[in-house]
């Protein structure tokens, strides 16, 4: 099969590149390159091509031509900054996504179209299984996703394009981006230092392993008249609170953890828990990567990535 993959460069989009080439696809990774870094080991693959762009309507034709698939993952994320670069935000999450759905609506046959999307269109408390959810995106992040969700269902009504979405639940691991929380935590408590929580530390998140978020996508891949037209939550299957899950790091790294309490961020959720019973029975999604086993990994990664700084 021919794959596209926007956002090929980022956290999850390099693994996804990297076990789809195992898988035996062809893949196109669409996305900035500046450094090669996260993909370093797809672009040694023969079956890997790379183009270094933005979506803009310019690139498309070229990416998309002849694909059987595309995994569309490239978004500007972030829940706090947001806030104040929504502009961005529109542009890279909204603005993208239409020209790429565009894109692929006037492809002859159209591809298989999976959207990244996430649990923040939820809101504060997302807790319920797709179909008694609500959406009440609680961050200018959350409801550029959900309108990327509803241009999706938009042209998969009128055009006919074969859609899914996948809402991804916390994904950590290695290569995870600078900003996001495990990857802070854990370079802070490898140079000793204390540990920022935002809040009472007692949200409670439903946290998935970079391989389990990937295998989602491959399950689509692999059963096309199943995912078809749906909506499913991804996620690691099971939820813990971030105090316990920082006593759980401390444990793995064998280090002491401290913390210190800042005043809760604007936007942040209270609660995650994904709800994955419609991705098992349909797709036969099952995370296999449990919390202990996930932050080994992640904190291996990131000694090693912090070097000489770490001994």
């Amino acid at each position: 099969m021919r794959v596209v993959v926007t956002g090929a460069a980022g956290f999850i989009g390099s693994h996804l590149c990297e076990a789809l080439l195992d898988d035996g696809h062809e893949v196109t990774g669409l996305g900035w390159l500046q450094p090669p870094g996260n993909i370093r080991q797809a672009l040694a693959h023969p079956n890997f091509s790379f183009v270094p762009a933005t979506i803009h309507r310019d690139y498309l034709g070229v990416a998309l031509k002849d694909m059987d698939a595309v995994l569309h993952l490239a978004a500007r994320a972030g829940t706090a900054p947001s806030w104040k670069q929504f502009e961005d935000y529109v542009q890279c999450n909204v603005v993208a996504t239409q020209r790429l759905l565009d894109a692929c609506c006037g492809m002859a046959p159209m591809p298989q179209f999976v959207y990244a999307s996430s649990s923040s269109v939820y809101g504060s408390n997302a807790v319920r299984s797709e179909a008694e959810a609500t959406f009440e995106p609680v961050s200018p992040y959350g409801v550029t996703k959900l309108a990327a969700e509803h241009l999706c269902w938009a042209y998969a009504k009128a055009h006919g394009l074969p859609l899914t979405i996948l809402r991804l639940f916390s994904v950590y691991g290695p290569r995870q981006r600078e900003d996001m929380a495990f990857t802070i935590f854990m370079r802070r408590l490898a140079r000793t230092q204390p540990i920022e929580v935002y809040g009472d530390g007692f949200q409670r998140r439903s946290f998935t392993f970079v391989s389990d978020a990937v295998d989602a996508f491959r399950c689509c891949l692999a059963d096309p008249v199943a995912a078809r037209g749906q909506a499913f939550n991804v996620g690691g299957g099971g939820e813990i609170s971030l105090n316990d899950a920082l006593v759980l790091l401390g444990d793995v790294a064998g280090r002491e953890v401290t913390v210190e309490h800042g005043p809760q961020r604007v936007g942040d959720q209270q609660q995650t828990a994904a709800n994955i019973g419609k991705a098992r029975r349909l797709l036969g999604y099952a995370p296999k990567v449990g919390l202990r086993e996930g932050l080994a990994a992640q904190w291996e990664w990131v000694m090693e990535t912090e070097g000489a700084k770490c001994n």
